[in-house]
């Protein structure tokens, strides 16, 4: 079972990386100003010619319909919150894919997102999320678990699923022991990864020169740096290298799919934090922290959710959900404490 489980979320962060888990709805982008001046507009030419039909009927349409429509959208754009979709029944729930529901036509639901930290299979804290991401929950998270508790773990291991430039950052300004998986961890130890020439991670690099080798041995310069912005607001530089002659080259049928020359993009400070947390993973603490992840967390969801039978909320609105889901913890942290209580035997001195 923690074989499926692993492999459910190695499947999911091959498919999305960094970005977000797949959600319903659309942005709707009003400009306040723009109506405005065409409602002024439209007035003051309904005043020099109050007998055109065509603009008494454009001032009725506009009152009686568009207007109304405007401030319904402005209202649904109010609940959600920077969120792309809502739910009419709960609107503080937005629309997720399910990892029950894997196939690709399946429809997403209306659902929050559970963030839980574990230790010896006990409930040490949680966070509910309206997010269906879970790489930009992780700070989140961690930083509420020491608002409300005043302390921070000693070490935070974590599957592939956060491993971002902008959590590792975070964690080693504030963590000494650093266990989180990034999305090419358990792949690039395969040979089929490692004999691949054509990987970005496998070309040669001159740090002085700044210059990247493709694999038929030409340059690949420098050409400019693309910079993003996390929903969290944290900046990424992310530079591109371009080759020349790709057109003439024999290996150009395995090396890329693109009509012109290749182009690599490279995250510098993503390699750096990598580096240092193959370190971690790959040390004798860090394989026995990530073989006992899953015996640690996933148990306790799948105890949850399966034996418990606790698969949905019942109760609405994020406030009520973050009680409800904090009575099931306290809940699995009692009964995990009486069994133990039972299996531990008690001595009498006479």
């Amino acid at each position: 079972m923690i074989g499926e489980i692993e492999k459910t979320n190695e499947d999911e962060n091959r498919e999305y990386g960094d970005r977000d888990l797949e959600e319903m709805g659309e942005e709707v982008s009003l400009d306040d100003e723009k109506l405005e001046e065409f409602t002024k507009e439209l007035g003051e030419k309904l005043k020099e010619n109050p007998e055109d039909k065509k603009l008494k009927k454009a001032d009725k349409k506009l009152r009686e319909e568009y207007l109304p429509k405007y401030e319904k959208y402005k209202k649904q754009e109010e609940q959600l919150q920077g969120r792309n979709s809502c739910s009419k029944t709960d609107p503080d729930a937005t629309f997720m894919r399910m990892k029950e529901d894997s196939h690709p036509n399946s429809n997403p639901k209306a659902a929050y997102n559970v963030q839980m930290g574990t230790e010896n299979q006990f409930i040490t804290g949680y966070s509910i999320h309206q997010s269906a991401g879970d790489t930009n929950l992780l700070i989140a998270h961690l930083e509420q678990q020491e608002r409300l508790y005043g302390i921070r773990p000693k070490n935070i291991i974590a599957d592939a699923g956060y491993g971002s430039q902008e959590n590792y950052e975070y964690l080693r300004e504030k963590y000494r022991g650093i266990y989180v998986k990034y999305n090419m961890y358990d792949r690039e130890k395969k040979r089929k990864y490692i004999e691949n020439i054509f990987r970005v991670e496998n070309l040669r690099y001159d740090a002085q020169k700044d210059i990247y080798f493709c694999p038929a041995g030409n340059p690949m310069k420098y050409v400019g740096t693309e910079r993003k912005t996390t929903v969290n607001g944290y900046k990424t530089a992310i530079k591109k290298y371009k080759a020349k002659g790709c057109r003439g080259c024999t290996l150009r049928s395995e090396c890329h799919k693109s009509r012109y020359n290749r182009v690599i993009s490279v995250t510098p400070e993503v390699i750096k934090y990598r580096k240092e947390v193959k370190k971690n993973l790959d040390s004798a603490e860090g394989k026995k922290l990530i073989k006992q992840r899953p015996v640690d967390v996933e148990s306790v969801f799948g105890h949850i959710k399966w034996n418990r039978n606790f698969r949905r909320f019942n109760l609405r609105g994020l406030d009520k959900v973050k009680v409800e889901f904090a009575l099931v913890a306290i809940a699995h942290n009692l009964k995990k404490m009486a069994k133990m209580l039972t299996l531990t035997p008690c001595f009498a001195t006479i």
